[in-house]
C-alpha cells in the first residue's frame, strides 16, 4: 500500500473483499515520523479494516538501517507507546504481525 499513496489502496480495500496491503516500504517511515506513522495506520485500521493490513518490510535492503526485530518490536509497541489520541489493541497488533496472514490462507481453521 506504500507509505504515501495508502489513501487510494484504503479506498479500493475497503470495498473488495480480497484486497490486502502489507507494511512493506512503512519501517523507514514509522522510524523517522513515528507520531504520523501511528495517525496513519490508525486511519488506515479504520477505514480498510483491521483484517486487511499485514506485516511487511523492505529486506534486505531496510535491515541494513534498522533490523527486523525493531521494526517487529515497534508494532508491537504500539498499544503502549501511540501517541496520545491514538488507540491499537492487543487483537489488531497480533493481526499485523501475523494473524491476518494466517486468516486469509486459513492456517487457523481446524476444519479445513
Amino acid at each position: 500500500m506504500g507509505a504515501i499513496n495508502w489513501r487510494s489502496w484504503a479506498t479500493l480495500a475497503a470495498h473488495q473483499p480480497n484486497l490486502y496491503g502489507d507494511l512493506a516500504m512503512w519501517d523507514s517511515y514509522a522510524f523517522g515520523h513515528y507520531e504520523l506513522f501511528c495517525r496513519e495506520l490508525w486511519d488506515i485500521l479504520d477505514y480498510a479494516g483491521d483484517s486487511k493490513v499485514l506485516f511487511g518490510t523492505d529486506n534486505p535492503i531496510f535491515n541494513t538501517v534498522q533490523p527486523t526485530k525493531n521494526w517487529i518490536k515497534l508494532i508491537k509497541d504500539l498499544p503502549v507507546n501511540a501517541p496520545q489520541g491514538i488507540i491499537f489493541n492487543e487483537e489488531e497488533v497480533n493481526g499485523i504481525l501475523g494473524g491476518n496472514a494466517a486468516a486469509i490462507l486459513r492456517l487457523n481453521s481446524k476444519n479445513e
